[in-house]
């Protein structure tokens, strides 16, 4: 069974084949839960399914999914969560974000060094540069919210996350106790298919030698989809055939930035997230 998972403000959100469950611990020590079925049409759909075009969904789902558990966290400490239309707009909102820091911002400041540089007339090199300011741009924002305070405390669950589902990997069942044994690194993690999107992103625009800025810009918001769908194939891949040479050395830079993105966890930690993880396996398993 592939379990994915997030970790939220005290808590961890584990997501199966027909339904998530998020485990958060309150103020009086207490770990509470909730949990949702995934709707059939989704759970079963053969569309959502197909190679390349799965990525997307998946990318799209964990997402709205892992907003939702937030916002069961926070109401669980008496915050004020936000409403479902607020959502939406606060996603619509980070996804513009996204393209003005990791897409318009590169994109212009590759086509505005090309008058100090001819070299980066060349569109390999002009795409490279490219790709290397947009990882830069990432690596930054990472070290950043690294600082945090309570961001490290969601970095420590995120580690816990990571321990816990290669624990149920690697032996099969549910053992907190020799959890502390296994990684807090895990090779499909969301940190490591951001990483790979990047340099996929890369490879790809390195064929598009497109003079206009405009249709630049256009083409690589176009083309965003065909990224994620790609890049979501060789994560698949690279969880199946993790003893691979190839495999490791395909994964590594994302695995390296799980040091900024995950710490290592104490043990309420991982009961929290085994607590999850446990809830989830009960539900799968009474579906199959």
């Amino acid at each position: 069974m592939e379990i994915g998972g997030q970790a939220v403000f005290e808590g961890v959100m584990m997501r199966g084949k027909h339904f998530w469950v998020v485990a958060v611990r309150n103020p009086a020590n207490e770990i509470l839960i909730k949990e949702e079925k995934i709707p059939e049409s989704i759970a079963n759909s053969r569309f959502f399914k197909l190679p390349f075009i799965r990525g997307v969904f998946v990318l799209f789902d964990t997402v709205v999914l892992g907003w939702k558990a937030l916002n069961f966290s926070l109401q669980v400490f008496e915050e004020e969560a936000p409403s479902e239309k607020e959502m939406y707009g606060a996603l619509f909102l980070a996804l513009l974000i996204i393209i003005g820091v990791f897409i318009l911002i590169p994109a212009g400041v590759s086509q505005y060094l090309i008058g100090f540089f001819t070299l980066l007339k060349n569109p390999i090199l002009r795409n490279l540069i490219e790709g290397l300011i947009r990882i830069s741009l990432f690596l930054g924002y990472l070290v950043a919210i690294s600082l945090i305070s309570d961001i490290k405390k969601v970095f420590q669950y995120h580690g816990a996350e990571h321990k816990s589902i290669n624990s149920f990997e690697k032996l099969g069942k549910i053992d907190l106790e020799t959890a502390t044994q296994f990684s807090r690194f895990h090779v499909s993690c969301g940190t490591s298919f951001i990483i790979l999107s990047l340099v996929v992103m890369i490879v790809i625009y390195t064929f598009l030698d497109v003079k206009s800025f405009f249709l630049r810009f256009l083409l690589r918001l176009a083309l965003l989809p065909i990224v994620v769908g790609i890049s979501y194939e060789i994560i698949k891949l690279a969880r199946r055939f993790q003893e691979s040479w190839f495999v490791k050395l395909i994964a590594f830079p994302g695995l390296a930035m799980q040091y900024l993105t995950t710490r290592e966890p104490e043990r309420p930690q991982l009961e929290v997230a085994f607590a999850s993880l446990s809830r989830l396996v009960e539900l799968e398993a009474q579906v199959a």
